[in-house]
């Protein structure tokens, strides 16, 4: 291990030791979510649900790491006929949520998806399966309002960083997603 991994390391384990318990939650909502760098797709609506904690470091910083499956791919009109490539992830978000305003704040970081489902369906008929890698890595921002200590709103962009069809060059995963979530017995009340 170099001394940079060792630091990164120190710095993440002292803020760990310092932070409260983490407050755990659940979320689902709504994906607009489509393949970038193939002409003429369009985005394909679909879903997401999944748990959700946040593990406050300070008054204005946490870490708010998730779990869930979302529905992503994209949707094409090929000769009179929808296509839909239904490309599905279990995704891994783990994001810095600074608080700018009281209940609102800022959500930013990495994200690992693992493939679950790679069907491609025509006309709502199952046709085949769509060559995909099985990890693909984005980047995520977006914001987060609390509408009290529980209840919760999220709009967020995912950008894919990894190619997805394997055979096709430079295409990436974008999901457009809008949440909404409640944390269980979160101790945390909106500062005014």
């Amino acid at each position: 291990m170099n001394r940079l991994n060792i630091t990164v390391v120190a710095v993440l384990l002292a803020f760990a030791v310092q932070a409260q318990t983490p407050t755990w939650g659940i979320k689902s909502g709504a994906n607009m979510a489509k393949l970038t760098e193939i002409q003429g797709v369009e985005f394909r609506p679909s879903f997401h649900f999944g748990a959700t904690a946040n593990l406050v470091l300070s008054q204005v910083f946490a870490l708010q790491p998730e779990i869930l499956y979302s529905g992503q791919g994209y949707k094409d009109d090929i000769n009179g006929q929808t296509v839909r490539a239904k490309i599905d992830y279990l995704n891994i978000p783990v994001l810095a949520d600074i608080t700018v305003a009281p209940g609102l704040s800022i959500q930013a970081g990495p994200q690992i998806g693992i493939n679950i489902r790679r069907e491609l369906d025509v006309d709502n008929q199952e046709n085949g399966m769509v060559s995909v890698n099985d990890v693909d890595f984005s980047i995520v921002a977006g914001i987060q309002y609390m509408f009290d200590p529980n209840f919760f709103a999220q709009a967020r962009f995912a950008q894919g960083l990894t190619e997805v069809i394997t055979t096709s060059p430079d295409n990436k995963n974008m999901v457009l997603s809008l949440s909404f979530g409640f944390f269980f017995d979160n101790p945390a009340a909106i500062s005014d």
